[in-house]
């Protein structure tokens, strides 16, 4: 199965341009949802302050930090905080085989850093997929995963119908939303549950 990408750069551009105004608004709004205050379960609390919170140095971000100035210059950078989430979220999952569904060089660059034992594709090919990395509009995402898959959608606010049918998908189990990105699991031994997270 071929995904299918389309661009949402118009909706990209439009909150680039009001992200700076946006953000301390958005920071008051979620401000009860940081540091996995009121979860209860045991693994998306230690998912969120170990993953998603972590502030350690990791083995490569020095590295990709210096590539990270290179590449803000020439390209429509994100904030770094993001580019490092996501190396800290293949590195938890350390899939054997992921999807990088999308056009941003340096979430490429980042998270091929994060494992490199892990092959990377740009469709589904029938083997089971520990990871996927979305930025974009992608039709029928869901048929590439499967019960252990991680799922990051790089741009959540400009594909917030995407978002909300991956979240309220019958397959999905945890989904955490950060505001500007979406991770969801579905991985069956938990309990379905939406978190907002604080990030």
């Amino acid at each position: 199965m071929n995904c299918i990408i389309e661009s949402g750069r118009a909706s990209d551009d439009l909150y680039m341009k009001y992200s700076l105004f946006l953000s301390p608004i958005v920071w008051l709004s979620r401000f009860r949802n940081r540091c996995g205050y009121g979860v209860h379960s045991p693994f998306a609390f230690g998912f969120i302050t170990d993953v998603i919170y972590e502030r350690g140095m990791y083995y490569s971000y020095r590295e990709l930090d210096t590539l990270f100035a290179f590449y803000e210059i020439l390209l429509d950078a994100r904030p770094r905080k993001i580019y490092r989430l996501l190396f800290r979220v293949l590195n938890f999952a350390h899939p054997k085989y992921a999807l990088f569904l999308g056009d941003d060089a340096i979430a490429y660059e980042f998270l091929r850093k994060a494992s490199s034992t892990t092959v990377w594709g740009n469709e589904c090919s029938g083997q089971p997929v520990g990871f996927v990395y979305i930025d974009k509009f992608v039709s029928d995402v869901l048929d590439c995963v499967n019960s252990g898959t991680i799922l990051v959608l790089g741009h959540l606010r400009s594909n917030k119908k995407m978002w909300d049918n991956i979240k309220e998908n019958s397959r999905t189990v945890l989904s955490f939303d950060l505001y500007d990105v979406g991770i969801a699991m579905f991985d069956n031994q938990y309990y379905p549950t939406n978190y907002i997270v604080n990030f």
